[in-house]
């Protein structure tokens, strides 16, 4: 399957992928599938079967705005098979029990075993649902079946056999794409997250500095890197990484770091690590804004979502790439020294 920008962190900010974001798999999204299974398993849903299986009030704006979201070729109804496998993959919950959950909706004659049409269909649902809620890119026919056909080709199986469970799981664990998109997926996150994870990083590592500094203006390079903690506060970067991390924060003398270029690198660098969920160390330009904001020492309502000539002109009033990628050195080179600062 074509990955366009599924490598990105997925950050939800629309009310209605929060709402399924804040259900509990093994709790509000298991009774939804039970609730569906005991009515029939009705493959269109209504706005009021939608409304009632998601547990939005009726006639809500919240409920209006989140069925339009599925509900591309206003027909009035829904496919079932999206909803639930976009309520499944965006709750909370294991990736295990988000895959177990997910087979059992198109394991149709309850063997443990999946056709080849009931695996496409699986598949198609899943990219489907996720990109009519998450606004990601739309695979093709195409790409679904090739897919398909790769999850049986792994097992050397021909089309007209069934594919277990657990070589349907092996599939997508060893498949690059397939894992990357699944994780991506299941790794989406809140803004409020990510200030949460952001701000965990800073109050470790403010910590850190004020026991390697012993509560001077200036620590030690020794101090700070001794024990290892602060190379783990970071996300336990690489050696080569956590040198250049060293190398942008350190004063002249390359023994000592201050204070306040010690907060300057480590808030850039932070940004930079919770979007970067695949660890690549980099990012696309389009989480420019997210990380701009980040940094910002007063976070105001969302990162701007901007595309197209907007962001290219945003990158380049940054000296950053608007096209291709990103890398942390890039990011944390021009944050760390911009003027003001943005964590002032």
């Amino acid at each position: 399957m074509g990955q366009g920008s599924y490598g990105r962190l997925l950050v939800l900010q629309q009310e209605g992928q929060l709402h399924l974001k804040n259900a509990q798999l093994s709790k509000e999204v298991s009774d939804r599938l039970r609730t569906w299974q005991e009515d029939g398993a009705p493959l269109g849903l209504s706005s009021e079967m939608f409304g009632a299986l998601l547990g939005l009030q009726g006639g809500s704006d919240l409920a209006t705005s989140v069925f339009r979201a599925f509900d591309t070729d206003s027909n009035q109804k829904v496919d079932a098979f999206e909803v639930l496998s976009a309520s499944i993959m965006l709750a909370s919950g294991s990736l295990e029990e988000k895959i177990e959950a997910l087979f059992s909706i198109f394991d149709f004659s309850g063997t443990g075993r999946l056709n080849f049409d009931e695996v496409n269909i699986l598949l198609a649902s899943f990219c489907r649902g996720l990109s009519k809620v998450c606004g990601t890119p739309v695979q093709t026919d195409t790409d679904i079946v090739q897919a398909t056909r790769q999850s049986f080709d792994c097992h050397n199986l021909p089309y007209d056999k069934q594919i277990t469970k657990e070589q349907l799981k092996r599939w997508i664990r060893h498949d690059v794409e397939a894992a990357s998109i699944l994780d991506n997926f299941h790794k989406a996150s809140s803004t409020s997250e990510l200030e949460e994870r952001f701000s965990a990083m800073e109050q470790q590592q403010a910590e850190i500095f004020q026991k390697a500094s012993e509560g001077a203006a200036d620590a030690s390079l020794d101090a700070l890197v001794a024990g290892g903690a602060f190379k783990q506060s970071l996300g336990n970067p690489s050696d080569d990484v956590f040198r250049g991390v060293l190398k942008l924060m350190v004063n002249a003398d390359n023994t000592t770091i201050t204070a306040s270029r010690f907060v300057a690198v480590a808030r850039a660098w932070n940004a930079f690590e919770v979007l970067d969920a695949s660890q690549r160390r980099e990012l696309p330009p389009e989480d420019v804004p997210t990380l701009k904001w980040l940094c910002q020492a007063e976070r105001q309502g969302f990162p701007e979502g901007l595309v197209g000539e907007p962001l290219q002109e945003l990158c380049k009033s940054m000296n950053l790439p608007s096209e291709g990628s990103i890398s942390w050195s890039q990011w944390v080179s021009y944050a760390s020294d911009a003027s003001p600062p943005f964590g002032t």
